[in-house]
C-alpha cells in the first residue's frame, strides 16, 4: 500500500511538474515577443570608438488614445560624452524617434537631443551628448506623430561612453 500511495504522489508531482514548465515556456515567449530579438540588440551595441554602456528595449505599438513608446530615467555624470544610438527594423525606420530630456528640457518643447531633427526634418541614427550637470536625465522612444502601428515593433536604444569632456 505504502508503494502504490507513493507512486499516485509521484504521478501528481509529475504532472504539477509538467505544468509548471508549460507555464513557465509559455511566460517565456510571451517575454521574448515583448522586445527585440537579442541578435538586433547586440548589433545596435555594437560601435566602433565607444564603450558600451546599455540598451533600453521595448516593443514598440500605438495605443488606442494614439500614444506611443515609453520613458526611461538614466543618472549621467558631468563632464563625460555620451552617445545614443536608435535602432529599429527597416520596415518603421524613419517612424520612430528617440528623445533625451529632463524637467528643465521637457521632451516635446526643449529637449536635450533627439533623432528627428524638427528644423531639417531628417532622422539621424544617433546623436552625442555633453553632460553639464549630474542629474537623472529621460529618454523616450515613441512613434513620431501620425506614425505607427497597432501591431507593434520593436526598438532599442543603446547608450555609449565616448569620453570625458576637458
Amino acid at each position: 500500500m505504502k508503494g502504490v500511495l507513493s507512486l499516485n504522489v509521484m504521478r501528481k508531482l509529475r504532472a504539477k511538474f509538467v505544468l509548471l514548465v508549460v507555464s513557465a515556456l509559455f511566460l517565456l515567449n510571451l517575454d521574448a515577443k515583448a522586445q527585440c530579438k537579442q541578435q538586433f540588440v547586440y548589433e545596435c551595441a555594437s560601435m566602433q570608438g565607444v564603450i558600451f554602456q546599455r540598451d533600453f528595449n521595448i516593443k514598440l505599438k500605438l495605443n488606442s488614445d494614439g500614444s506611443s513608446g515609453t520613458k526611461f530615467s538614466q543618472f549621467l555624470n558631468k563632464g563625460s560624452r555620451y552617445r545614443f544610438r536608435l535602432c529599429v527594423p527597416d520596415e518603421i525606420k524613419g517612424d520612430v524617434v528617440l528623445t533625451l530630456f529632463d524637467g528643465a528640457h521637457p521632451e516635446l518643447s526643449n529637449p536635450y537631443a533627439s533623432t528627428f531633427d524638427k528644423t531639417t526634418k531628417k532622422d539621424r541614427e544617433y546623436f552625442d551628448f555633453i553632460c553639464n550637470r549630474a542629474a537623472v536625465y529621460y529618454l523616450s522612444i515613441r512613434y513620431k506623430d501620425g506614425k505607427g502601428s497597432k501591431k507593434g515593433s520593436c526598438a532599442v536604444c543603446s547608450l555609449f561612453f565616448v569620453g570625458k569632456q576637458k
